[in-house]
């Protein structure tokens, strides 16, 4: 079985072709595990076949989600929860619709991955750099780092 994390709390065009990806692996036979914050899964309902088996995560994004690594006591219990919940997969997809988005359950998914013995992948659409995002000082300097941990 593959499980897709959408741990974000916007869904935009990210989310959508990422689902469009499900779709495919629900099509070719495959057997998926979407788990998802509320807004998430709100989303994906309508957007994906009947098949797909939907988990509600109780991770949500907050401010301090970009705090570096292990330094975030949310890592944690977002790694336990995903744990559990990986239960009979063999891989993770962490979708991310953004660069900088998601970093405390990223390091918490590969880390539940790695413990229930799953390959792990992030899927990002696009990387864009700081001047297609008009991004000057401070805010460019954080997200270069971002880049830089992905």
């Amino acid at each position: 079985m593959h499980c897709f994390v959408f741990g974000s709390r916007t869904f935009g065009g990210h989310e959508m072709m990422a689902a469009r990806i499900v779709n495919q692996v629900l099509d070719a036979g495959g057997l998926a595990r979407i788990l998802g914050t509320p807004a998430q899964i709100e989303q994906l309902r309508s957007r994906l076949r009947p098949s797909a088996e939907l988990v509600l995560l109780r991770h949500s994004e907050r401010r301090l989600e970009s705090m570096p690594g292990w330094l975030n006591p949310r890592v944690y219990t977002a790694s336990r929860e995903l744990q559990a919940a990986l239960h009979g997969c063999q891989t993770l997809t962490m979708v991310n619709g953004g660069l900088t988005a998601n970093h405390a359950l990223t390091l918490a998914a590969s880390c539940a991955a790695r413990r229930a013995g799953a390959q792990a992948w992030i899927y990002f659409p696009m990387l864009h750099d700081t001047d297609e995002l008009g991004l000057q000082g401070l805010r460019a300097a954080s997200y270069r780092r971002a880049q830089n941990r992905v």
